[in-house]
């Protein structure tokens, strides 16, 4: 059993047109849940605060992405997790944030693997320290296989989203996830009606979770709020480490 969603961004936008996403029209299409882009490095998504506020009034269930800047030295990875977590405080996602990790078009190639493996445990500790929630994972196969193989046992301990897209046979197949044994979320299609789901572009983005609606709900009263699907708590942080934590990933600044 499956439950259908979308993943948007501003790229979902038109900015030369009054109007934003419609996310009453992904509602009557049958879509039970979105997730929204929040942030890459420390930059807020241009339409965040519109997409968060919309897509709740319309009644989806909400989950929140970060695009981890790579480009950026791994010491900015706690930075990035803060400013996440700060979008998000005072309202809170409904399913589990996940931070996203896979080589971006026009980008750079990624840095070495032991650099990457240390900025994605630097934010997935921070983002829980002041979110009080694990974050999922959510890359591709490819990245997976050739990038991060082998995937450390703590990585592991995170929820998958993967993005795995199948030519025929969706419906019956399941995606690629070793060495995770199963998947959160799967977002298997870049969809070309756009506009019938309320979005001003043609594309969208089309997702599944993995079980039935009422799996959704009640994985959205585990994750979401301040629940944790994994039973455990880190206190938040304190104003104190969250200036050494600006501190330490601004090294260049410090007095010689």
């Amino acid at each position: 059993m499956r439950t259908f969603g979308i993943d948007v961004s501003h790229r979902q936008n038109v900015d030369s047109t009054p109007q934003q996403i419609d996310f009453n029209k992904a509602r009557e299409q049958g879509v039970f849940f979105v997730y929204v882009s929040a942030s890459e490095d420390i930059r807020t998504d241009p339409d965040f605060h519109h997409n968060w506020g919309e897509a709740k009034r319309a009644g989806l269930l909400r989950g929140a992405y970060h695009t981890l800047d790579y480009r950026q030295s791994a010491s900015t990875a706690s930075m990035q997790a803060m400013h996440f977590a700060d979008l998000l405080g005072q309202d809170r996602a409904e399913l589990t944030p996940a931070l996203q990790v896979f080589r971006v078009e026009g980008w750079p190639d990624l840095p070495s693997r032991d650099e990457m493996l240390s900025a994605i445990k630097q934010f997935m500790d921070i983002f829980k320290q002041a979110y009080g929630v694990k974050p999922l994972f959510y890359s591709n196969p490819s990245t997976l296989s050739s990038y991060f193989h082998p995937v450390p046992d703590w990585l592991r301990g995170h929820g998958l989203w993967i993005a795995h897209y199948l030519s025929h046979d969706i419906e019956t197949r399941e995606p690629t996830t070793t060495p995770w044994d199963k998947w959160t979320f799967w977002q298997y299609k870049i969809g070309e009606d756009g506009f019938k789901y309320g979005m001003e572009s043609t594309m969208v983005f089309l997702d599944y979770f993995n079980g039935s609606v009422e799996d959704l709900q009640r994985y959205a009263g585990e994750s979401g709020g301040t629940g944790d699907p994994d039973g455990d708590s880190i206190p938040e942080l304190t104003p104190k480490q969250k200036l050494e934590i600006l501190w330490n990933a601004k090294p260049h600044l410090h007095p010689s």
